[in-house]
C-alpha cells in the first residue's frame, strides 16, 4: 500500500514538471551537457505563451546499455518537434496516460527508448515545446534521474513581462547570473557535477532535497493593455476563483439526493457525518489527484453519475451536498507535505483540494478521498499545512491543526494463561488514525473472500504454529473512531520447557523498527506518519511455579522516537508493556547511526523471556 502511494507521488511530480524527461536511473547513461532555454513570447493577439527549446546529450559509459525517455504534457502544452540524433530507428511514440481504465484529465506522454550499444555512444534529443499559458508554468527543476556533467538553464523575459523566481536547493555547483540584452532579461544558471537523482524507499520528496527553480508569472503588459497572472496572494486566489465559477453543480438532483442521505438524522452533526459517510464510502477516488492544468473540479452531478472522482470532484460534491442542508460548506486549496513550499509563494502550488465546514465560528476540514477517517481528524499529508478557503470575493488562510502521534495510536491488550505449555488468551487489537486508515484500506482491497483468512495471518504475526480463532470486527464505518479486532488465540510458538523451567517469549510482535543503510542511502528516511503503538500483555502465573528472570526494563528516548519496555510482576500477574512513538515522520540522514543503535538495544530486550521455574 505505502509503496503504491510512492508511486503514485512519482508520478504526479512527473506530470507536474512535463518538461523534464525521465529516463532509466543507472549512472551508465549520464548527461554530458544539455541546454534548456524558456522564452516567453506573445503572439499576433497579445496571449502571452513560453517556448521551451531543450537539447540534452546522453552518452553512455557501459556497453548495452537502454535509456528510456519521457515527456508528459496536456491541453495547456504543445510537443512541436522531438528530434533524436546519434542513434538509428528511434521514434518517438504518443499516447494517453492511462491506469486501471480511466483517463485522467487531458495528460498525454511522449516517449522513446535509447539503445546504446557500446560504451561511449552518444546521442541528442532536441523537443521544441509550447506552454500556452504562463499560469501553467511553475517548476524548473536542475538536476536529474542521470549525472548531469554540465547543463545551462536560460529563461528569457522581454521588457514587457514581469516574474519572480524563487529558488529552492541550490548548491555551490549552481551558479546564476542575470543578463540584460534587446530589452530582455535573461536568467541564467549554470549547472556542473550534478549526481543522479536518487529514488530510495521511505525519502521525502524531491522538492524538499534536489534543486528546482519556481518560476511565478507576476504580470505582462501588452499592446497597452495589463494581464494580471500571480503578482499577489489576491491573484491567485482570483485565478482559483475564476477556475471555480465554470463549475455548474445541479442544486435540484443534489438536493435530492442529500436529503435522501440524512432523512433518518435529526441533529446537524448527525447530517453533517452521514453526509461526509456517504461520500467515503460510495465514491471511488481515483488516485492520480490533478494534471498541471486540472484546477476545475467536475460537476457534483457528475461524480455521481460515474461515482468516482478526484480530490476535486469529490469536495465538489461533498460541498454541494453539505450546502444543500444549508450548512457552510466551501471549497480548500492546499499544498500537502509531498511539496516543499506553501502558499505563501502567491503561485498554483496546490496539489490537492478538501473541503471546510464553517460551523460554531470555526472552520473543519473534510477531506473525502480519506476512507476512514472521521470527522475532526486529518492526516498527516496535510497536518499544519496553510490552506486557502475560498470566501465569496475573499478568502480565508488558516493551518490545518496538527496531532500528536496518539490520533494514531496502534495498540494491542492481551490476557493470557499457560496451558499445557501454550499460551491462551484472548486479545483486543484497535487503531485510530492513520493505522485505521491503513488496514481498513487493505482489508478493503482484499475482497471479502480472503478477509479472515488473511486477518487471521496478520494477527498470528505469520506463525504458522499459532491459531486464531472468534475473529470479531468493529468500528469499520469511515465515522468511527478506532476498529477493534477482538480474537482468541493460541500461541504455541511463545512457550518451551526445558527441565523444570518454562521460557517464555512474551514480546507479541516484531515492531522494534527496521535498521537503516548507513552506507549507501543518500536520503533522509520519511515514516509515513507519526507512530505511537503501544503492545501490553497481561500473563496469569500458573500455580506450581516461581518466576525466575524477568526482562529488564529499557528506555531509549530523545526529541525524534521514544523506545520502551517494562515488565514487573502484580501480584499473581506478570504485567508487560512495550511501546514505540515516533513523534516526527522525517528522520534525518545524520541521525541514521543513532537510530540504528537505538533499534539494535530496542530489539535486543525484546528477545529477553521471561523464565518460570517450578516449585
Amino acid at each position: 500500500m505505502m509503496e503504491q502511494k510512492k508511486i503514485n507521488r512519482l508520478i504526479f511530480f512527473l506530470f507536474l514538471i512535463l518538461s523534464m524527461p525521465l529516463c532509466a536511473k543507472d549512472d551508465n547513461v549520464v548527461i554530458t551537457k544539455a541546454e534548456d532555454i524558456y522564452i516567453f513570447k506573445c503572439d499576433k493577439g497579445g496571449k502571452v505563451y513560453i517556448e521551451l527549446r531543450s537539447n540534452t546529450e546522453y552518452e553512455s559509459t557501459n556497453m548495452s546499455e537502454t535509456a528510456t525517455v519521457a515527456y508528459f504534457y496536456d491541453n495547456q502544452t504543445e510537443i512541436k518537434k522531438v528530434n533524436i540524433k546519434g542513434l538509428k530507428g528511434v521514434k518517438p511514440q504518443y499516447s494517453m496516460y492511462e491506469q486501471e481504465g480511466i483517463f485522467y484529465s487531458d495528460i498525454k506522454v511522449c516517449y522513446f527508448n535509447l539503445p546504446f550499444s557500446k560504451k561511449g555512444d552518444i546521442a541528442c534529443v532536441q523537443i521544441e515545446k509550447i506552454i500556452k499559458d504562463p499560469h501553467y508554468f511553475s517548476f524548473i527543476f536542475l538536476s536529474d534521474l542521470q549525472p548531469v556533467k554540465e547543463k545551462t538553464i536560460r529563461v528569457v523575459v522581454p521588457d514587457w513581462m514581469k516574474i519572480e523566481i524563487h529558488e529552492q536547493n541550490l548548491n555551490e555547483d549552481i551558479t546564476k547570473e542575470i543578463i540584460e540584452e534587446n530589452n530582455q532579461q535573461v536568467y541564467l544558471y549554470h549547472i556542473k557535477n550534478q549526481k543522479a537523482e536518487k529514488y530510495e524507499r521511505n525519502m521525502p520528496d524531491r522538492t524538499y532535497i534536489y534543486p528546482f527553480l519556481l518560476v511565478v508569472p507576476q504580470f505582462a503588459i501588452v499592446n497597452g493593455t495589463k494581464k494580471t497572472y500571480f503578482a499577489s496572494q489576491d491573484n491567485l486566489y482570483n485565478w482559483y476563483s475564476s477556475i471555480l465559477s465554470e463549475v455548474n453543480n445541479n442544486m435540484p438532483v443534489i438536493s435530492e439526493i442529500a436529503g435522501n442521505i440524512t432523512r433518518n438524522q435529526v441533529s446537524d452533526e448527525g447530517k453533517i457525518k452521514s453526509l461526509f459517510t456517504w461520500v467515503q464510502e460510495n465514491i471511488r477516488y481515483i488516485a492520480f489527484e490533478n494534471g498541471v492544468a486540472a484546477f476545475k473540479p467536475d460537476d457534483a452531478q457528475e461524480v455521481l453519475r460515474k461515482k468516482y472522482g478526484d480530490c476535486k470532484g469529490m469536495s465538489n460534491l461533498l460541498k454541494s451536498l453539505l450546502i444543500a442542508e444549508g450548512f457552510d460548506a466551501r471549497l480548500v486549496w492546499i499544498s500537502t507535505d509531498c511539496i516543499a513550499s506553501d502558499l505563501a509563494l502567491k503561485a498554483p502550488v496546490a496539489n490537492h483540494m478538501i473541503c471546510a465546514l464553517y460551523r460554531n465560528n470555526q472552520f473543519y476540514f473534510l477531506d473525502p478521498t480519506v476512507k476512514y477517517m472521521p470527522l475532526g481528524e486529518y492526516p498527516q499529508t496535510i497536518q499544519g499545512r496553510p490552506c486557502m478557503i475560498e470566501n465569496g470575493k475573499d478568502y480565508v488562510v488558516q493551518k490545518v491543526p496538527s496531532f500528536t502521534p496518539a490520533l494514531n495510536k496502534d495498540s494491542i491488550h492481551s490476557k493470557y494463561r499457560i496451558e499445557k505449555n501454550i499460551l491462551k488468551g484472548i486479545s483486543e487489537n484497535s487503531f485510530k488514525g492513520e493505522s485505521k486508515q491503513i488496514i481498513m484500506s487493505i482489508l478493503h482491497s482484499l475482497g471479502k473472500d480472503k478477509q479472515d483468512s488473511s486477518l487471521k495471518r496478520f494477527l498470528a504475526n505469520g506463525n504458522s504454529f499459532d491459531e486464531i480463532t472468534d475473529v470479531i470486527l468493529s468500528g469499520t464505518e469511515p465515522q468511527s473512531e478506532k476498529l477493534v479486532i477482538t480474537y482468541k488465540e493460541e500461541r504455541k510458538s511463545k512457550i518451551q520447557q526445558s527441565g523444570n523451567e518454562l521460557y517464555i517469549d512474551i514480546n507479541p510482535d516484531d515492531d522494534f523498527g527496521e535498521l537503516i543503510d548507513t552506507v549507501n542511502r543518500v536520503n533522509d528516511y520519511l515514516f509515513p506518519y507519526k507512530i505511537n503503538n503501544i503492545r501490553e500483555v497481561l500473563l496469569h502465573l500458573p500455580q506450581g511455579y516461581e518466576i525466575k528472570k524477568l526482562p529488564e526494563n529499557f528506555v531509549y528516548s530523545n526529541d525524534n522516537y521514544t523506545f520502551s519496555i517494562s515488565c514487573q510482576r502484580e501480584g499473581d500477574k506478570i504485567i508487560y508493556r512495550k511501546e514505540k512513538i515516533i513523534f516526527e515522520p522525517r528522520l534525518k540522514k545524520e541521525l541514521f547511526p543513532e537510530w540504528n543503535t537505538a533499534v539494535n538495544q530496542f530489539r535486543k530486550a525484546g528477545m529477553e523471556q521471561i523464565v518460570l521455574k517450578k516449585n
